[in-house]
């Protein structure tokens, strides 16, 4: 564990693991009775909201291996804050849907808890150029709809055209026609 970061109790862990079970004995309603448990304890939503699970917080790895329903149980039952940051490569649970392609978790984090669609990370990408780098059309269009910026600086201040050169060649030109479409003007190559 990192510096300022808390351990989770022997209860919490045992509930991470049966949330994380898709075949677990005991049922998502006993899972979900025990997230309500623990979330009224004020010491406990504090220990969930920093601590790790396998190298990152908790809510990041839940988005980033696709564990819907713990990411669901975090952010409702436990209100967990979706912005928080990672302490080591200052990533969001945004930034690891788009990554990932992850378009129903996008969905959710921008409209029903208002993430930030503009967070960077250590290298100032946005989760627009982790989506664009890692060629998910899917999760750049929805970023795209809610209104992520074309104009973002990525890479310790590379434009997003510059990535270009690596992006699948239909995504780029996708990018592009969205943004002559939206601001009439096209982004040059």
């Amino acid at each position: 564990m990192m510096e300022g970061d808390t351990k989770l109790s022997l209860q919490a862990k045992k509930w991470v693991q049966d949330a994380l079970l898709d075949s677990s004995k005991r049922s998502k309603k006993i899972v979900r009775a025990q997230a309500y448990s623990l979330a009224r304890k004020p010491s406990s939503r504090e220990q969930f909201q920093h601590a790790r699970w396998d190298g990152r917080r908790i809510l990041n790895f839940a988005v980033r291996d696709g564990h819907r329903f713990l990411c669901d149980l975090l952010l409702e039952e436990l209100k967990i804050n979706p912005n928080l940051q990672d302490s080591f490569d200052d990533t969001t649970p945004l930034h690891h849907a788009a990554a990932t392609g992850q378009v129903e978790v996008i969905e959710l984090l921008l409209n029903k808890y208002f993430c930030d669609i503009e967070a960077k990370d250590c290298g100032r990408s946005t989760p627009l150029c982790l989506a664009t780098l890692a060629g998910r059309n899917a999760a750049l269009q929805k970023l795209l709809d809610c209104g992520a910026s074309t104009e973002a600086q990525c890479f310790l201040g590379q434009p997003i055209q510059g990535l270009f050169g690596r992006a699948p060649a239909p995504l780029v030109e996708r990018l592009l026609w969205w943004s002559w479409s939206r601001f009439g003007k096209r982004l040059a190559k």
